[in-house]
């Protein structure tokens, strides 16, 4: 089974998470947790997967993290220049 990480939590990745479920995808991976940078969403769960922010990346073990926003770009500099990814 491989682990996914999911970095969003809009309009985008919600619709993204679905598809994957209706078409099969997730049958042999599945999706640990979804990664925003609002602290308000942090702690919450979108369809009882958890939302956790950047800082907790360390803590779970994963295979692959997936950008799922439109803040693409910005996601990407961020992943960049954190030590979590160095």
């Amino acid at each position: 089974m491989i682990k996914i990480l999911i970095w969003g939590t809009g309009a985008r990745a919600k619709r993204n998470y679905k598809l994957a479920k209706d078409s099969g995808v997730l049958n042999n991976n599945k999706i640990i947790g979804f990664i925003d940078n609002n602290n308000k969403k942090c702690g919450t769960k979108i369809e009882g997967v958890p939302v956790i922010p950047p800082s907790e990346i360390v803590n779970i073990s994963y295979d692959y993290i997936c950008i799922w926003s439109t803040y693409k770009q910005e996601i990407l500099e961020q992943m960049q220049n954190t030590l979590i990814f160095h």
